[in-house]
């Protein structure tokens, strides 16, 4: 979609411009909606101390990382989960 924008910019074809803007508006908000929707059920899940739905919430996969300020970075998913 970005790419067709480019187009019709470059194109002078600005009534088309202005539609994919709109369009690609549309879905940054819903992308962001998301990625604040999933940020406050991961906040929840991880203040409930439940960490049988902390392992369902994180990826069973030894790239995760868990990172505190001024602490060492936590790398893999037993050693994050054993914190």
């Amino acid at each position: 979609m970005e790419s067709a924008l480019a187009h019709s910019v470059d194109t002078g074809d600005f009534e088309t411009s202005a539609e994919l803007i709109k369009e690609l508006n549309k879905l940054h908000l819903s992308d962001s909606g998301s990625v604040l929707a999933v940020n406050s059920h991961f906040y929840r899940t991880l203040s409930s101390g439940c960490v049988q739905d902390m392992e369902n919430l994180w990826l069973n996969d030894d790239s995760i990382v868990c990172i505190h300020p001024g602490r060492d970075t936590i790398s893999g998913y037993e050693p994050v989960l054993d914190r």
